[in-house]
């Protein structure tokens, strides 16, 4: 399976189906002015609900359609609705994973997919920096302490991002957009991402590490794995035991890549700083241990993007949706071979052995 697609004559005048609901949520992406934008690409007609459509609603939508613009609760485009779709040449999704939206049978149709992927990591790289900073520095902790009429202590324990050795599990496109707002703070940057090579990564500027090396070594480790079959429960206790008792532990990407009983003890026994932007059980058991530890910082699930950058998601899926109309090279395409590495959601995507 490559990223290489079948090339496929664009429209000039597309017939665009938007299945993103008409609802607070979307209306934050797709502001009126994205609206009218899209109105002039192409005979656009729109879903008129406040919900996904769903898959028979969908699958009625579809014929006369080449482009369908998807959301992240997007049913999956699969045979059965690719059956109902013999026109469609392009997928433009506002998310950022596809994989829980394209199948392989999609991509053997040479049907094209953009996304607005490279916002959404763009703003969860802002996020990190951000989360590196209230754990190294401790503050909410400081911040509630002030409240409650308390002050630092003599043995008070923070810390910065200056000069630190920092790794990253998994060097997609988060990765690589954090990598260069790292660099300003003088760190070292580790690697590892059993697709990406050593010298790919060098280009970064980053060196390729084993998982090991990782975790007995770095400051600061923050994932950035999708959630795969292969991926799940990856890092367990071995893995978190290798820590230092002054590392900074970040999880922005997905719970399920952790061991959640080894992350509990050693976040709860052990002085090692965290943020979770992401939990096993979303919103965050009311029982977990987690509530009750100091050391750690409880985020629910909003790395990015932030309110701030959902049109930039639109925007760059707009600005694509035109190249392609012009016939003109894409930016923000993703592939197979790509899409079958994002994270999953509801199904896994099966990879034939080999490829």
């Amino acid at each position: 399976m490559t990223d290489r697609q079948p090339l496929v004559p664009a429209v000039s005048h597309p017939r665009i189906l938007v299945a993103a609901p008409d609802n607070e949520l979307w209306n934050s992406f797709l502001l009126p002015q994205h609206k009218q934008r899209i109105a002039t690409i192409g005979e656009v007609s729109w879903n008129p609900l406040a919900r996904e459509w769903t898959r028979e609603e969908l699958a009625a939508q579809l014929p006369g359609h080449d482009v369908v613009m998807t959301t992240w609760s997007a049913k999956r485009l699969d045979a059965e609705l690719l059956a109902a779709a013999p026109e469609l040449k392009l997928v433009a999704h506002l998310g950022g994973s596809v994989a829980d939206v394209t199948s392989p049978e999609l991509y053997a149709r040479g049907i094209r997919v953009i996304t607005a992927n490279r916002a959404f990591a763009q703003s969860v790289a802002d996020g990190v920096i951000a989360y590196i900073g209230a754990a190294a520095r401790q503050i909410p902790q400081y911040h509630a302490r002030v409240l409650s009429e308390g002050w630092r202590t003599e043995t008070y324990r923070n810390s910065g991002l200056l000069d630190k050795r920092v790794g990253l599990v998994g060097f997609g496109a988060i990765a690589r957009e954090l990598v260069p707002l790292l660099r300003p703070f003088n760190t070292t940057i580790l690697a590892y991402d059993r697709y990406v090579d050593a010298k790919e990564m060098e280009a970064y500027g980053v060196r390729a590490a084993g998982l090991e090396e990782i975790f007995s070594s770095c400051d600061i480790v923050s994932l950035h794995l999708p959630r795969t079959p292969e991926t799940h429960g990856l890092i367990g206790q071995e893995l978190l035991d290798l820590l230092s008792d002054d590392a900074i532990f970040i999880n922005t990407a997905r719970a399920d890549v952790v061991d959640e009983a080894a992350l509990n003890r050693t976040l709860t026994g052990r002085p090692i700083r965290a943020l979770l932007d992401v939990h096993h059980q979303e919103p965050l058991r009311a029982d977990s241990p987690l509530r009750q530890a100091e050391n750690v910082i409880l985020m629910p699930h909003m790395a990015g993007p932030t309110i701030d950058r959902r049109p930039v998601c639109a925007q760059i899926v707009i600005e694509d949706l035109e190249r392609w109309t012009r016939g003109e090279a894409l930016r923000e395409e993703i592939g197979p071979r790509t899409a079958s590495r994002m994270t999953q959601e509801g199904h896994y995507w099966q990879t034939p052995q080999g490829e």
